[in-house]
């Protein structure tokens, strides 16, 4: 889709902040990314971002706006969002407004949606009641209320097509990957496992401690591994913020022998974290897209993945994949034992997050002008 150059003027952005706030996870990274590309693809265009606690997200140029509505720091952001922030909103005049997590305001003002996936759907017991229910509420009513959805993947857009029906204003921006992500020198390698106390040989997980990443099985595969003499000089370290229900995974680590949860670590990090692995483990029960398979993959770091269709989407012929159950975890382990798993000796070719916010900006245009997509 070519992009449709900006009336005269510079469009008025709104956009959905909740994700800028603090240590950003996969949708708040792939929101950030989005917003960096738009200020280059969008130079005469005003960007307002719209939270009900702090906006602790560098903005790129004066051009953005940070709107706080602090009367309700206290509330949960979707509450906020969906009962209380449209008079806010609507106090700044907008052209268009971007939902890029899942949900929209009660606004007039034409919507662009991004939907990252639907664990509300196909994993609703790993998610605590209230967020479930948000979801289960909210969701599906605001993909339909929608000038145009933007999907982050093929199989998130099949799924959709299944919860909601067929919506013909759908797009897919996937996930891209910045320059940052590449194999770093000898030399990082040390440095970072001299700073964390990394041994020789680790496998890595980054994901978010909850229970749709399956950390619990992963570990208790491992150790079992590790107590039977195998994985003898091997260690496992997890990278990622505590999640919801996370007191199993946090207990089965403590349990654990040669099991490390490091906790969160900035994205200038994760490149040297990932090219030190000796592989990258990745068996969620369900995603979206999958971002982490790409940027290890990215660092010409094996990869051992869920094969779900999402995943493969992400991971394409670069990585080996098992099922994300127990059994399948433990054949993941024993063929990288065996180096019987596929190396990266070229950097994958991704396309840019240029590309993908060009999707966005034409949307923006597209629905603030109320033409049909």
């Amino acid at each position: 889709m070519s992009y449709i150059p900006e009336k005269e003027e510079g469009l008025q952005v709104g956009i959905d902040a909740r994700v800028l706030d603090g240590n950003m996870t996969g949708v708040g990274r792939y929101v950030s990314e989005i917003c960096k590309c738009l200020d280059r693809l969008m130079p005469i265009a005003t960007f307002v971002l719209f939270s009900n606690r702090p906006i602790k997200w560098e903005a790129p140029s004066a051009r953005w706006i940070k709107k706080v509505d602090s009367r309700w720091s206290t509330v949960s952001s979707l509450v906020w969002l969906k009962f209380f922030s449209a008079k806010f909103i609507e106090k700044t005049p907008i052209d268009v407004f971007w939902g890029g997590a899942h949900f929209l305001p009660g606004i007039k003002v034409p919507c662009v949606l991004t939907v990252h996936d639907f664990v509300h759907i196909y994993a609703p017991e790993t998610m605590p009641l209230k967020f479930l229910w948000g979801h289960k509420l909210f969701m599906s009513h605001d993909i339909k209320k929608a000038k145009s959805v933007i999907c982050v993947s093929e199989g998130t857009l099949s799924r959709l097509k299944q919860a909601v029906g067929y919506l013909p204003s759908c797009e897919i921006a996937s996930p891209a990957v910045s320059n940052l992500f590449q194999r770093v020198t000898q030399q990082e390698i040390q440095a970072l496992k001299l700073k964390y106390s990394l041994g020789d040989k680790f496998l890595l997980m980054v994901a978010t401690a909850e229970p749709r990443k399956n950390i619990e099985k992963t570990v208790k595969v491992f150790n079992e591994l590790k107590q039977s003499g195998k994985m003898k000089d091997i260690t496992l370290i997890l990278v990622g913020s505590a999640g919801w229900k996370n007191k199993k995974i946090k207990e089965r680590i403590d349990a654990s022998e040669g099991v490390y949860a490091v906790g969160y670590v900035p994205d200038k990090e994760l490149p040297a974290f990932y090219s030190a692995a000796d592989s990258f483990l990745f068996f969620s029960s369900y995603e979206g897209f999958g971002m982490p398979v790409r940027e290890a993959l990215s660092c010409q770091t094996s990869v051992l993945a869920a094969d779900i269709p999402e995943i493969r989407e992400a991971g394409g012929q670069y990585a080996s994949y098992f099922k994300p159950n127990e059994e399948g975890i433990k054949n993941a382990l024993y063929m990288y034992m065996e180096k019987n798993i596929n190396n990266i000796e070229i950097r994958p070719c991704y396309p840019s997050w240029k590309n993908t916010a060009r999707v966005y900006a034409t949307h923006f245009e597209r629905a603030a002008l109320m033409v049909n997509i």
